[in-house]
């Protein structure tokens, strides 16, 4: 059965981890990457509740550049080891194919 779950950005994805908050999520960029660049996204798993992360680098996801409510493609397989939710994140909401 298919659900939606809200995406909401924090400011520390270990603090929205122990918090229990699924659907949190916070972009990050490697240290030497120019102010403003958004490199990937971690999340925690609308699934599981564990973290898991998109590389926007070639070849990884796409982003639409919004912030609040982001869109990123292709869809997410998080790992089929720990809970293998499988869905999209779209217009700043989580949502299963399952």
């Amino acid at each position: 059965m298919a659900y939606y779950m809200k995406a909401e950005p924090v400011d520390s994805i270990l603090d929205a981890q122990r918090a229990g908050h699924r659907g949190a999520f916070k972009f990050w960029k490697k240290d030497t990457a120019p102010d403003g660049q958004v490199d990937g996204l971690t999340f925690i798993c609308p699934g599981c509740g564990e973290v898991g992360g998109l590389n926007f680098a070639p070849g990884g996801w796409t982003w639409d550049g919004n912030r609040e409510s982001p869109t990123c493609s292709p869809s997410i397989l998080h790992d089929k080891a720990v809970c293998g939710w499988h869905g999209f994140l779209t217009d700043g909401e989580f949502r299963s194919v399952q």
